[in-house]
């Protein structure tokens, strides 16, 4: 006749384990480290000038805005690329103050509400960033904060 073998397993460890990674896991602002990691992707996609595939300055532009001689796309003045990250419960988001940002996105033929030209505002479309990358590094960075 075979005999019965009982097996007993200690959960006590294991569960507070668990409940120390729950807390800690409610302790991270996950919306918080999706908008700062958007924002930083941002950020980059500016300074490498959308990947080095922006336009750029137009000769309007340069004439309009002799300053701007060898300056940096879309950072010139620093209105557009300071970056506003906001998070909620279950939102987060990047805005940037300047009130033409619309325009770098979308492009235009419009230039300044005065002048015109066959090129306008060229797409510099600042938010075209990869966000599957991005959304894959901020869950790295979530998952880093849970377990230290």
């Amino acid at each position: 006749m075979a005999e019965i073998v009982t097996v007993n397993v200690d959960m006590r460890k294991l569960q507070k384990a668990l409940r120390d990674f729950d807390q800690r896991a409610d302790a991270v602002n996950v919306e918080g480290i999706v908008a700062e990691t958007v924002l930083t992707a941002m950020d980059d996609l500016m300074e490498s000038n959308g990947n080095g595939q922006w336009p750029p300055f137009s000769e309007v532009t340069l004439r309009i805005h002799p300053r701007r001689v060898g300056g940096e796309l879309l950072r010139d003045t620093g209105l557009l690329a300071a970056f506003q990250p906001s998070s909620g419960p279950g939102w987060a988001e990047v805005r940037s103050p300047a009130p033409y940002a619309e325009y770098h996105q979308k492009g235009t033929k419009k230039t300044r509400g005065l002048v015109y030209s066959d090129d306008g505002i060229p797409k510099r479309d600042f938010t075209g960033i990869d966000m599957k990358a991005t959304l894959d590094e901020a869950c790295t960075a979530i998952a880093e904060a849970i377990v230290r």
